[in-house]
């Protein structure tokens, strides 16, 4: 992007040499961006910064609160539901358990917390059950309902996840085989992300950009389910008739989370596309390889590597899965794959999705043991080269083979991952 092309004359020594107030001068932050950037670096920069109130997005969110205006106080939303104990709170909302009383079922129910009742929250959580409620994807949590209440705060009624964040999991191998019965944590890590990219994808078919993609973000269900949560900073790419999401291509302000940004979050530097969600599917990538986000340290040293965007790989990381990494998150975007999952693991031609990072795990493995059984990514891989028939027959062999009675994350939906047609298979072949 043009908008990107003066970073190429900043380095690593010239931002040493600068102050803070400084370096966001150069990244033409507002003072706000800067402080909220400088103050999350400080307490969390794991953290997601929330986009600036701009009234040219909030206007079209404000006619779409004004169209659910009529639910308020209806009964059905409130009266259906028998509310229990909390199970999750963070800094806007409460999350309670709820058994549905219609269909007898347990159920979340997501609210704001007191303390938190205003437009700008309203909007945001509003906006992430429309997104969520528009994606059905099986990676995706499902929306059952959506009304106000007799104050005009949003209630949101979602299917209940029983389980961790991807981030508790991600490098304790412990805890992955404990919980999920998996033999190889980068196998693990690696099936949990084709199942994130494939959500990304369809939410990039449908316009929509998630923008914080990061493990806190992703659930892994007790049964090996995987979700991306957290739509609250979504965008969208296309005008919205319905005002329910803002466009992409007005958001000029800082949004994300400071240790996987792109430099394109920075604000004011680039406009936001498909390919800022693959550098953040890359980053999470990095993650996985080098068991840290790609971006820490202090508040230059962050800025730094968001803008350098220039990461090595020891040799314990699979070469293919390094070029990968280092691929998505170049630091101009035109230099990252283009779209999200179907390119970030198919840049090489008519290879099936999945097939080379699966290969660069097996290689993995085996080099680590030659004498383990060999790991469930070689039935993964044989269904993926196989005819549909044996396909499908590999996929539910794997299944029955699991020593823990349950399915691994990659068995929501592995046989969907590679439906494709039997001429595919065998060109893959």
């Amino acid at each position: 992007m043009a908008e990107l092309h003066f970073l190429e004359t900043i380095d690593a020594t010239m931002l040493a040499g600068m102050s803070d107030v400084e370096v966001a001068r150069t990244l033409r932050m507002n003072p706000a961006s800067f402080e909220d950037f400088a103050q999350t670096i400080a307490q969390n920069p794991n953290s997601t910064i929330e986009p600036a109130r701009r009234a040219s997005s909030d206007a079209p969110g404000r006619r779409a609160l004004e169209g659910l205006g009529e639910q308020r106080g209806q009964r059905g939303i409130t009266s259906g539901l028998e509310i229990e104990r909390t199970i999750g709170e963070g800094g806007m909302g409460i999350v309670r358990l709820a058994t549905q009383r219609s269909l007898g079922r347990k159920v979340a129910v997501k609210t704001l917390r007191q303390d938190a009742k205003n437009e700008a929250a309203t909007l945001r959580l509003l906006r992430e059950a429309w997104v969520t409620g528009t994606l059905e994807h099986p990676n995706i949590v499902p929306v059952y309902d959506l009304g106000l209440d007799e104050d005009g705060s949003p209630i949101i009624v979602l299917k209940r996840i029983e389980g961790v964040e991807w981030g508790e999991v991600m490098q304790d191998a412990a805890i992955a085989k404990e919980r999920y019965g998996a033999a190889d944590l980068l196998e693990f890590n690696l099936r949990i992300l084709v199942q994130l990219c494939n959500a990304v994808s369809l939410a990039h078919a449908r316009g929509v950009l998630h923008r914080d993609l990061k493990p806190e973000n992703v659930m892994i269900g007790s049964f090996g389910e995987v979700y991306l949560v957290d739509w609250g900073i979504a965008v969208s790419l296309r005008p919205d008739p319905l005002g329910r999401l803002p466009l992409a291509s007005e958001q000029g302000e800082m949004a994300g989370t400071p240790c996987y940004m792109a430099p394109e979050m920075l604000g004011a530097l680039g406009s936001l596309s498909e390919r800022t969600d693959v550098y953040l599917l890359g980053a999470i990538l990095h993650e996985i390889l080098s068991k840290k986000p790609p971006h820490t340290g202090s508040f230059k040293q962050i800025v730094g590597s968001i803008l350098m965007s220039t990461f090595v790989y020891d040799d314990t990381a699979p070469r293919e899965l390094a070029e990968i990494a280092q691929r998505a998150m170049r630091r101009e975007p035109a230099e990252r794959f283009a779209r999200g999952w179907w390119s970030l693991a198919w840049p090489w031609g008519d290879d099936l999705p999945g097939i080379r990072v699966v290969q660069a795990a097996k290689r993995t493995a085996a080099s680590a043991s030659t004498r383990r059984a060999r790991p469930a990514c070689h039935r993964w891989l044989r269904c993926a080269i196989a005819s549909p028939i044996a396909k499908k027959r590999c996929c539910r062999s794997s299944v029955r083979r699991n020593s823990t009675g349950t399915s691994s994350p990659a068995d929501n939906g592995a046989c969907a991952d590679f439906s494709a047609s039997s001429s595919s298979f065998r060109r893959a072949s």
